[in-house]
């Protein structure tokens, strides 16, 4: 376990954390790892903080699961989505008019297919307002990085030295290949 000094747990905030499924109960991820919803949308709080990540690949949100997608994004003061985590977003209608990233081999296709929402490719990171969206893989590491300077900036930077994250630009630059 890692030391954490005590003024710096004084300053952290009170987290709970809520994995939402339609109805509550056990759900599978990747791998088949199984996980025990904390609360259906019927029982869900209101959330302050929505993260979506990317999700198995065929994987299509039902009509009540955008319904909940949209209006969490309503109620919330910071919505967030990584990777792929951005289609039901998308879906739901919370990236129109708005400004969003992607991971970078679909841009284009979004481009074409979505333009209700101002595609962004040559940034990691990209924040409208309280919508933040990434990029795939690392991208989500670099957001949250984002993320606490931008709400916590006295925590932002112990996490990023003590795991070894690289501290990258949100700008892609000419050594980032999209494929190599």
């Amino acid at each position: 376990m890692i030391p954490v000094p005590d003024e710096l747990k004084a300053k952290a905030p009170e987290i709970s954390f809520h994995w939402v499924t339609e109805t509550g109960g056990s759900t599978e991820l990747s791998s088949n790892l199984p996980v025990q919803a904390t609360d259906s949308f019927e029982t869900c709080p209101t959330l302050d903080i929505v993260l979506l990540g990317a999700y198995r690949t065929g994987f299509v949100p039902s009509a009540s699961e955008l319904a909940f997608v949209a209006a969490s994004y309503e109620t919330c003061t910071a919505f967030i989505t990584i990777c792929a985590g951005m289609i039901p977003a998308q879906l739901a209608g919370v990236l129109a008019g708005k400004t969003a990233t992607a991971p970078r081999p679909i841009v284009p296709e979004l481009k074409n297919h979505d333009p209700r929402t101002t595609w962004v490719e040559n940034k990691r990171v990209v924040r409208d307002g309280k919508l933040w969206t990434s990029g795939a893989l690392l991208n989500g590491q670099d957001l949250m990085r984002e993320f606490l300077r931008t709400y916590w900036p006295e925590l932002a930077e112990r996490p990023v030295r003590v795991g070894g994250v690289p501290d990258r630009a949100v700008e892609y630059d000419s050594s980032d290949r999209l494929f190599a």
